[in-house]
């Protein structure tokens, strides 16, 4: 087996002072390998030798000479083949390769006994081919055995001298001819073979050295790996132990409650706490004000930009976030340094709260405020419009009631009824209005009566048109004979402006808005579909040809305190809805960005259409009864009283409320009827009743007021007023209220 140079040996090598001895056992190993072919070269060629010389020569003495080097040949095979199957030190390469360069010395002296023993004398031609053989075989050693020279003499030199010898010894031309050349052609194969053992050894020393430089370098090189392998697991070990002391520092910044953001002097975001990530996504790396505002450049309150150029050491502001759902979040942001060991700032860490219920709670405490404000302001123009209506029904009385005296007076004068109709007309139109600010004026308290809707839109429309633009058109569809609809005037008319006016406001420039009534069956195919049950409806349709809205608005739009509108005005759509449905109705709201609105609502029509009531008629029959007017208009006073005295009743008037308690417990007329205004000038007519109670127990009492039927009033009936009446009223009225009352019949 050849010798193995692994790489500790090679490093016990590299110790050696004399490397010598490794080049001449690299040689001796070169020498083995290639033993095998010289000993098959031999055997072959003593094998044509014998050939050659088999007629020439005794048998014997060729097989005398054949068997020894066939036995050399078989014992230098076994020690190459021991060489090969062993691992051979270095120190024992000389040994074996004595061993074997004996077998080699001793082929060579067998071809040299040739010559001597079994040379062809009687044939020239035969001596010329056997010194041509010895010559071959000389010069085959050379190229096998060139590389170690001493192998080379050993196994050429007996034979060519033999040879040289033998062919001396002839004396003649042609033989000394070969000696000659035999000579010549030794020394030259022997300079040759010195030659290539120096280059050979040259090449083997370089190689040698070629191999410890690699061995160096290798070892330079796993070194270096080592090295390297130590700095990639200290920094595994650092990466680890960074990994452990962030997640630590997430878990502390965690239980904080609040985001934090390290921020670099160029406004980038170089870490961030998962509070941070949840709040804004993966965002570092990235901008920070396109993180925190979508802009693309710094914000004017920007914390992180006071602390690098205005070098504060804390900087605090609030600012809005837009999530990926279009939410508004709020956020307040605490800005400070963090500065290197040399105190300058590097960066800025940003501590960010979130701020959104309480931005939103100062949202709602500020519009509960303003619609407080509101509120307030409303309950004083509703206290004026009241005291408005109740100073023009008083006024109204008595214009209505002088008018039906000189109609009833000189009612055969044409001329009289011809001026005393537009005049009792105006005071009805008149009338109408001031029960709308008296409905007005009850905060919104209902007063469900059966009307007719399609009437009661187009009043609307008509109070409301001096608002409407000039540019703006309404076309009205209005339906006439819809069934009855039971409803609060004042609150359907307040819906109908307030949906008439997001119309407006929606409309930018020339525009239309289309108003309908009309009549709807629900059946139970459609009554899913149109959210209402199955019934007869009137449908009241407003149609705009504006802006329009989104489906998110669309959505949204009865939310309380919404609005897309810079400054809310009005009656909101929250407030519209829960009036439709407190009647029983449905709102229904539809609309396209740049198409415009649709706000269709529902109302549930009367099974049964109201009965037109007989208007009472002046009746010339003569009462009796002794009345007690508790009045302070002297209008109404004088009107009423020398109506009732013409029907037949004793009317003692009272003007304050003190004069009604002086005639009360002091006179001893028995009062059949006493007609009770409840605003007086000096005490609530409300206060005297219960007086009146008591020491009138037998009186019917019938409250007079330009107020409506409000909740003092309807609390005194239910206390036991016999009746109420609204001024103005007529004097037909008046006097079928004191009979119904009077038990006088209709």
């Amino acid at each position: 087996m050849p010798i193995r140079f692994s790489q500790n040996e090679n490093s016990d090598q590299s110790v050696l002072s004399d490397r010598q001895e490794l080049i001449q056992a690299q040689l001796i190993d070169l020498f083995f390998k290639q033993s095998p072919l010289g000993i098959s070269s031999a055997l072959i060629n003593s094998t044509g030798l014998v050939l050659l010389l088999w007629n020439q020569v005794d048998h014997i003495l060729l097989a005398a000479w054949l068997v020894p080097i066939v036995l050399v040949a078989l014992a230098r095979c076994v020690l190459v083949r021991q060489y090969r199957r062993r691992d051979i030190p270095v120190q024992a390469a000389q040994k074996w390769g004595r061993w074997n360069m004996v077998g080699l010395g001793i082929t060579g002296c067998m071809w040299a006994a040739s010559i001597v023993v079994i040379f062809p004398s009687h044939s020239l031609v035969h001596q010329l081919g056997m010194a041509l053989l010895v010559v071959g075989i000389v010069t085959g050693s050379a190229s096998l055995y060139a590389g170690l020279s001493k192998a080379f003499r050993v196994f050429s030199i007996a034979p060519i001298v033999t040879l040289t010898v033998r062919f001396l010894t002839y004396g003649d031309t042609v033989h000394l001819v070969v000696a000659s050349l035999s000579l010549f052609y030794l020394a030259l194969m022997l300079t040759t073979a010195r030659s290539f053992a120096r280059i050979r050894r040259q090449l083997l020393s370089a190689n040698l050295e070629l191999k410890d430089r690699v061995a160096q370098r290798t070892m330079a090189l796993e070194e270096a790996n080592n090295s390297l392998k130590g700095e990639i697991q200290e920094r595994r070990e650092i990466e680890e132990r960074l990994r452990q002391e962030r997640d630590r520092l997430e878990n502390i910044t965690t239980t904080i409650g609040a985001g934090l953001a390290v921020i670099s002097n160029k406004y980038s975001i170089l870490w961030t706490n998962r509070i941070f990530r949840d709040t804004f996504g993966e965002v570092e790396g990235g901008p920070c004000y396109r993180i925190h505002h979508q802009q693309k450049g710094l914000c004017r309150e920007c914390g992180a930009r006071r602390v690098f150029e205005q070098g504060l050491e804390k900087a605090v502001h609030e600012q809005q976030h837009t999530d990926a759902e279009g939410n508004v979040l709020w956020f307040q942001i605490v800005t400070t340094p963090i500065r290197n060991t040399e105190g300058r700032v590097r960066a800025a860490l940003e501590l960010v709260l979130p701020i959104t219920e309480r931005k939103l709670a100062e949202f709602a405490k500020r519009r509960m405020f303003e619609q407080l404000e509101e509120a307030r302001k409303t309950e004083a123009i509703a206290t004026l419009a009241g005291g408005i209506a109740h100073q023009f029904n008083n006024a109204l009385a008595v214009i209505s009631g002088t008018t039906e005296l000189m109609a009833h007076d000189y009612c055969h004068d044409s001329q009289i009824d011809r001026y005393c109709r537009p005049i009792s007309d105006a005071a009805n139109r008149m009338a109408q209005l001031t029960n709308q600010l008296l409905a007005y004026a009850k905060g919104g308290k209902y007063k469900d009566l059966p009307n007719d809707l399609s009437n009661v839109t187009d009043t609307t429309l008509s109070l409301i048109e001096h608002t409407i633009a000039p540019e703006i058109s309404v076309n009205k569809l209005l339906e006439a004979g819809l069934p009855k609809v039971k409803m609060d005037v004042t609150q359907i008319q307040m819906v109908i402006s307030a949906v008439v006016a997001n119309a407006m406001e929606a409309i930018n420039g020339i525009g239309e808005i289309s108003v309908s009534c009309s009549g709807l069956e629900v059946t139970y195919d459609n009554c899913t579909l149109l959210g209402v049950p199955p019934g007869s409806y009137v449908a009241l349709t407003i149609e705009d040809n504006g802006s329009g809205m989104d489906d998110r608005t669309v959505k949204r739009i009865f939310e309380p305190f919404f609005t897309t509108k810079f400054q809310g005005r009005g009656l909101g759509m929250a407030a519209v809805y829960g009036i439709i449905h407190n009647h029983g109705g449905h709102i229904e709201v539809s609309s396209q960005p740049g198409k415009g609105t649709r706000v269709c609502i529902l109302l549930p029509a009367l099974k049964e259409k109201e009965t037109p009531q007989k208007e009472l008629s002046v009746s010339d029959h003569d009462d009796r009864g002794t009345l007690l007017m508790v009045e302070d208009d002297p209008g109404v006073v004088d009107v009423n009283r020398t109506w009732l005295n013409r029907l037949g009743y004793e009317v003692i008037v009272a003007a304050t409320a003190a004069q009604a308690i002086q005639i009360i417990c002091r006179s001893d007329k028995i009062f059949d009827v006493v007609l009770l205004d409840l605003v007086l000038p000096d005490m609530s007519g409300a206060a005297v009743f219960p007086l009146i109670r008591q020491h009138l127990p037998s009186a019917k009492v019938v409250i007079c007021s330009g107020y409506g039927l409000d909740g003092t009033t309807q609390e005194l009936l239910d206390s036991g007023a016999a009746a109420f009446i609204q001024k103005p009223y007529t004097l037909a009225n008046i006097q079928t209220i004191i009979r119904q009352v009077m038990g006088d019949g209709q």
